[in-house]
């Protein structure tokens, strides 16, 4: 008893515009040739996205540090701090 053939689906590449057919409801990709470039560029964003988080993170330290100097130099805790200059 042989499984009943699934209709093929048109596509478009996602890297390379082109038209393609498949009969799996998730292709992507024309080829192997675009497929292994497709992973590439999504491995490549996804590592930029970690560095940009990153910065972000070590930017916002910065600022941690810097509400602490305010907060010291004004005689009282960083919470007590962020509590007075939280806008509600």
């Amino acid at each position: 008893m042989s499984r009943p053939k699934r209709p093929m689906i048109k596509f478009t590449c996602k890297v390379c515009g082109e038209i393609f057919y498949s009969n799996r409801d998730r292709a992507k990709y024309c080829s192997i040739s675009c497929a292994n470039k497709g992973r590439k560029k999504s491995t490549d964003l996804k590592k930029e996205e970690k560095i940009k988080e990153a910065v972000s993170r070590e930017n916002n330290m910065k600022s941690i540090k810097e509400i602490a100097v305010h907060a010291k130099n004004a005689g009282i805790s960083y919470g007590e701090y962020v509590a007075m200059t939280e806008v509600v």
